[in-house]
């Protein structure tokens, strides 16, 4: 595009305005003045005949008195008593005999004109025959291709009396008013109406639906790229508020995550004491349960730096074969000394996290394993969604906890901890994080995690989704 065009095109834009209410009263009266300008076209259509708007009942009232008058009239007078009726385009002979000049015109509407004629006034007229030359194109019927309506032609009248009228009009004079034409111009003002109200409101909330998208962004990952400021000025004002909300809130989170990192690393010192401590005590139970509680404090340490850094939006997206990685999961699990099995198909590729999704597959297989016994992990998917199911074989979870159960550091009655003597993955039970961070890296990517009790009320049912094309 040459450096003209685009400054004609930054000129043209700058005259649009840049207020909502501006623009709405400008769509207003550009609606108002097109459907005036349609309604003009109308007038000017029936005043000036731009198509034929001629009915039979009028045409009869035109020539109801000059036919009473030439039939009073002594036959020597007649064509004197016509002569107040002539006017341009109208003109009226008396005829002692039927005498054309031209071919006789065959065309549907005249023949419903002339059994209109001769059903409303068949005590004045018994005839009607039209004389003109209409030209015909060779091959097409006659009523796929009417005449010019500005050419003149004769309509010769057999009255009562068996004398002839001829009648020199314009086409248009005899032919039918169009259902189509005159509804035209309101047609064509309806549509450039709309056209016009649909661009319009387009144009307004489209700002509105980017503004949606990148509330939507935002709830995924405080990360994501700010909105562009663009559109009426009060959206602009929006959008400027709506990132610097954004700036602020990073901002927060990010000084949250330095606090934890930091406490983080100033328990590691004392923890690494305590650690060496419980290793000099004797062996016996009460140095196991120092050096449990001291590995559960660890674990707790980094489950809450993961949950607090959100890995999954800093994460690269890649693509991930969640096929593979699902049945990593599992055999991982059992070379540790659980039980999990995998249904599904050998490759499954996703535009994806891999870290954040193998970590969140791997907690809930690992939940499903701690209090289920073992995990039945079947992999499925469709042209839109991609599903992972967990099953296990444990006491399931209360209804009314399946949605407690994703909030960060709750969990459930410690009857259910694994804290046994001969447990697997964890001895000493969770951290209470493990299906927060696995919700979250899900719904990072555009899918979800629920509950629900298996049939019978026996185990869990673990149920993950994702879109076939990760947000």
């Amino acid at each position: 595009m040459s450096q003209r065009s685009t400054n004609w095109s930054r000129a043209i834009i700058n005259l649009w305005p840049d207020r909502i209410a501006t623009r709405i009263a400008v769509i207003m009266i550009a609606a108002m003045l097109v459907t005036q300008a349609f309604a003009y076209l109308l007038f000017l259509s029936d005043r000036y005949g731009f198509w034929p708007q001629t009915n039979p009942d009028d045409f009869m009232t035109q020539i109801r008195r000059p036919v009473t008058a030439m039939l009073a009239a002594p036959v020597d007078q007649r064509q004197l008593a016509l002569q107040p009726f002539n006017a341009e385009g109208f003109v009226l002979a008396a005829m002692p005999a039927f005498d054309p000049a031209n071919p006789v015109v065959s065309f549907p509407p005249f023949d419903r004109l002339r059994d209109h004629l001769i059903r409303d006034m068949p005590d004045l007229i018994d005839q009607m025959i039209v004389e003109g030359d209409v030209p015909r194109y060779p091959g097409i019927p006659a009523f796929m291709t009417p005449p010019d309506p500005a050419q003149p032609v004769v309509l010769w009248l057999r009255l009562a009396d068996h004398s002839w009228l001829a009648i020199t009009v314009r086409l248009r004079e005899l032919l039918p008013p169009s259902p189509f034409f005159p509804w035209l111009p309101w047609m064509l003002a309806l549509g450039t109406i709309l056209v016009i109200s649909l661009l319009a409101a387009r144009g307004i909330s489209g700002s509105l639906r980017r503004f949606a998208e990148a509330a939507e962004r935002l709830g995924a990952n405080i990360a994501a790229v700010p909105m562009t400021e663009a559109g009426p000025r009060e959206m602009r004002s929006v959008t400027r508020s709506f990132n610097q909300m954004q700036a602020r809130l990073k901002r927060f989170v990010d000084d949250r995550t330095q606090m934890l990192a930091a406490i983080s690393h100033d328990l590691r010192t004392p923890l690494s004491r305590l650690r060496m401590r419980a290793d000099a005590q004797t062996p016996g139970y009460e140095r196991q349960k120092n050096l449990a509680d001291l590995d559960l404090m660890d674990r707790m340490i980094a489950a809450t730096l993961v949950f607090a850094r959100d890995d999954v939006a800093a994460e690269k997206r890649v693509k991930v074969d969640l096929a593979s990685l699902t049945q990593t999961v599992c055999d991982e699990i059992n070379d540790a000394g659980a039980e999990a099995s995998y249904h599904g198909p050998l490759y499954l590729e996703i535009d994806g996290a891999p870290l954040s999704l193998m970590r969140a597959i791997t907690n809930v297989v690992e939940n499903a394993v701690k209090y289920g016994g073992r995990a039945d992990v079947r992999l499925t998917a469709s042209v839109s969604t991609i599903d992972i199911t967990v099953t296990d074989q444990g006491p399931g979870i209360p209804l009314a906890e399946q949605e407690r159960v994703f909030e960060p550091f709750y969990r459930l009655d410690p009857a259910r901890s694994p804290a046994r003597e001969g447990a697997v993955l964890g001895e000493m039970g969770g951290t209470g994080l493990g299906l927060a961070i696995a919700r979250h890296a899900f719904r990072a990517h555009g899918g979800d995690i629920s509950l629900r009790n298996g049939d019978g009320a026996i185990g869990l049912v673990v149920h993950l989704s994702l879109p076939r094309v990760a947000a």
